[in-house]
């Protein structure tokens, strides 16, 4: 606790003089971290690694005309407005999920081939709920407190990580954070005067740990990439060649 402290003044002293990006750690160790999330392995009945097939049963207990419980689907822009990805990759979404009581906002499963890889979530709405279960359920895991220049104004990014030797937690909060030489009296006035660079972020993810999916998935998005500027290039010149 005392060192976290010293590092918390040396984060204030650098932003307050330099404004230079800064970054704190609030580490424990690795075997702590991965017994105390020895069981993640994804939330509620969605389980990294898990086939394409297992979204059926998923939907069963969802529902189409329910907003709060919606099944999972593939995504407008890929189903109707035909946005390209490569063979191997598979994403479907639900703008909404529950799991018993609990929801979950805007989420997205990604799938390389036939295994889940990643779960995407945006809590833009649920007040911290997945971040809170979290923490009771893993512990605290591991906290990284990031400051840097967002917008022209100071941004603040948390991290709150958890992890085993197969997957890896991660709930992330982006938020402005108003310089310490700012006076209580004078913070509204701040406030107006950067308002149009205003801006709240959280997201979550789970994800593999498998350095052979993830590769692979890289270099699947760089391969469709790359024909998709092929195909833009190749769209160019056949436009120039008929003038």
């Amino acid at each position: 606790m005392k060192k976290l402290f010293y590092l918390l003044l040396l984060s204030i002293f650098l932003i307050s003089c330099n404004n230079v990006p800064v970054v704190v750690n609030v580490q424990i160790p690795i075997d702590t971290l991965y017994k105390q999330a020895k069981d993640l392995k994804g939330i509620g009945p969605i389980i990294i690694g898990m086939p394409i097939k297992s979204i059926k049963q998923i939907n069963k207990t969802t529902n189409e005309y329910d907003m709060n419980n919606h099944p999972f689907e593939i995504p407008y822009d890929i189903k109707y407005e035909k946005k390209k990805l490569h063979p191997d990759l598979k994403i479907y979404e639900s703008y909404s999920y529950m799991i018993g009581d609990f929801k979950i906002n805007s989420v997205k499963l990604y799938f390389y081939r036939d295994t889940l890889y990643k779960i995407y979530t945006e809590p833009y709405s649920d007040d911290g709920n997945i971040k809170e279960a979290f923490t009771v359920k893993y512990n605290k895991g591991i906290t990284k407190i990031e400051v840097y220049e967002r917008h022209n104004i100071l941004a603040e990014r948390q991290s709150n990580i958890w992890e085993n030797e197969n997957v890896i937690a991660e709930y992330v909060e982006v938020s402005p954070k108003i310089p310490s030489f700012i006076s209580d009296g004078a913070r509204n006035k701040w406030f107006e005067k950067n308002r149009k660079n205003w801006f709240v972020d959280n997201w979550f993810t789970i994800q593999t740990k498998s350095l052979r999916i993830l590769n692979a998935v890289r270099e699947c998005e760089n391969n469709q990439y790359s024909k998709e500027k092929e195909e833009e290039l190749q769209k160019k010149k056949a436009t120039i060649d008929k003038i």
